[in-house]
This record gives C-alpha cells, structure tokens and sequence, in this order.
C-alpha cells in the first residue's frame, strides 16, 4: 500500500492562492498570509466599485460633492441620517393633519377633538384617524353621522364615570 501524504489538501489551497495573487506587490504574492488577505481584500469590493456607487449617488448634488469622493460620501451619508429621520417626521406629520381635520369637522359638528375621539371610543367605533380626517374633507355628511354618534355615547361615559 502506498504511503499518504498528510496536507495535501492544505498544501493545495495554499498553492490556490498563491497562484491567484501572481504579480501582486511584495510579499502578497510569496506568502500565504498576505496572499490569502490580498485576494479577500480584492473580492470584498474594489476601491474603484466603491466610489463610483458613491459618485453614483451623488449625481446632482451641488460642485464637489457630485465629483470629489470624499465629498460625494460625506454628502450621502448626510443624506441618508436625513432621510431615515425625515420618514419618521413625515408620519409625525400627517398625524397632526389628520387630526387637526378631525378636530375642524368635530368643531363644526358642535364638539372639541377629544370629546369626538372619546365618544367614538366609548360608542365601539374603531376607525383610524386617518379614515375620519377622509371622512371630514370628502363625505360631511358620513361625518356628521359619526359625530351624531359619538354625542350619543358621550354622556353616558360622563354619567359611569
């Protein structure tokens, strides 16, 4: 029976590498370490791939922060704390309008906002306030009749309590 080499397998990777990182600088092409680093390095991303999509990105923005890199990243990664913030205020947002035209129709139904909210609470009524401030601008007469309601539930949650 012929005799097993041990590390073999080893001694091939190894062989692989060095083989991929041919006429790379100094030692990245002689050792295993620096060659197995060099080619991890080199598949992760290129320098050249990273700035373009940052360049990419930047395309209309304002003198160098569309053509310097360091610029162009500085400017999108601003960019993007303002935009993860700013989808945060747009709710924020819309939910103060939805109930300052929640508020306006309960005011002309004869009712502050919360005494709306608390009726329609109290009477089972579960629409969101982004349905009723719908309601209010487009369809004043559903609204009014949602309004007759929560009136209606009102002062019995005034006498329990």
């Amino acid at each position: 029976m012929a005799r097993v080499k041990r590390g073999a397998k080893r001694r091939a990777r190894r062989k692989k590498y060095l083989r991929r990182t041919k006429g790379f600088y100094l030692t990245k092409s002689k050792l295993y370490q620096s060659a197995q680093e060099a080619v991890n390095r080199a598949e992760r991303y290129s320098y050249r791939d990273r700035r373009k999509k940052y360049l990419r990105r930047t395309k209309g923005f304002y003198l160098t922060k569309s053509k310097l890199y360091q610029s162009a990243q500085e400017a999108v990664n601003r960019a993007e704390r303002y935009s993860y913030r700013d989808r945060r205020n747009k709710k924020r947002q819309y939910r103060q309008l939805w109930i300052q035209r929640i508020g306006a129709a309960a005011r002309n139904a004869g009712m502050t906002y919360s005494q709306f909210m608390h009726g329609l609470k109290v009477a089972g009524v579960e629409i969101d306030r982004k349905v009723l401030a719908d309601l209010a601008v487009r369809d004043a007469a559903a609204f009014s009749q949602l309004a007759k309601e929560a009136k209606a539930a009102a002062p019995l949650a005034a006498s329990k309590a």
